[in-house]
């Protein structure tokens, strides 16, 4: 089988901490950060992760190069040390994912299998990602054995779910259909509309930032999208049967 590449930019001291994850799965490229400049598209993997360790300023600034210069590459940010502020500028610079350390490497290499299935062929197995030590289902869609149009739509979709004034009509625009046809083709594969797939997703990525505790519900509500507490507040309890603080305090049990 062959190895899916993820590229780890971290200081070298911790570059003994991903080369555990490489196997028969995935094949690990380890790069510090003087060497984030000369990343390219046609040798690097489409999956980083960046190590920031403490130095949160220094993981910030690879993560906004590597957007800006690679906009196609899928970044995970790993941090020592987390904040209200941090979170927000990694989600903000275009991370997909945001994880503390102690890592739990199971959990990073089932996101990794997760991050990848969009960009991997249909032909491989997809898997979603275990976000919590107390997991709860939330109806969002699997993504295996469906059509490259539809992975794009997924992957755009993703990129943008920090952005509360993303509409139908981008995601229509991004699969290069009109909205009715849309509609119709995502609930076709998905089972799910397209409103109602993303509101699963955003909640799903709040789960992961609740486990922040000096992040605020508040400041978790807007870096996943929602425009108010109140909103991300009444789909949440929707999806999860609790609400925000409720599932917080289950996690610290």
């Amino acid at each position: 089988m062959e190895r899916y590449p993820v590229l780890v930019v971290a200081q070298k001291i911790n570059h003994k901490l991903y080369m555990s994850l490489s196997g028969n799965e995935f094949h690990i490229l380890l790069r510090t950060f003087d060497e984030v400049p000369d990343l390219n598209d046609t040798v690097e993997s489409e999956l980083i992760l960046i190590d920031a360790g403490e130095n949160n300023e220094k993981g910030i600034q690879a993560l906004k190069y590597i957007k800006q210069n690679h906009s196609n590459k899928v970044v995970i940010f790993i941090t020592d040390k987390s904040s209200e502020d941090v979170v927000l500028s990694a989600f903000r610079e275009g991370a997909r994912e945001f994880l503390r350390k102690p890592l739990n490497l199971q959990e990073l290499r089932d996101i990794i299998r997760a991050m990848a299935a969009i960009k991997k062929t249909t032909r491989e197995k997809r898997r979603r990602p275990a976000l919590t030590k107390n997991q709860y289902v939330i109806p969002t869609a699997s993504t295996s054995d469906k059509p490259s149009k539809l992975l794009k739509v997924l992957f755009y979709m993703d990129e943008n779910l920090h952005n509360p004034h993303i509409s139908l009509s981008d995601y229509a625009k991004a699969a290069n259909l009109s909205k009715f046809y849309f509609c119709r083709y995502f609930k076709k594969y998905l089972g799910v509309t397209p409103v109602n797939y993303v509101l699963g997703e955003r909640i799903r990525r709040s789960m992961q930032l609740l486990s922040i505790p000096d992040m605020s519900l508040t400041e978790i509500a807007y870096a996943v999208g929602f425009e108010n507490y109140s909103g991300y507040y009444r789909i949440f309890k929707k999806i999860t049967g609790l609400s925000p603080q409720q599932f917080r305090k289950r996690l610290s049990k």
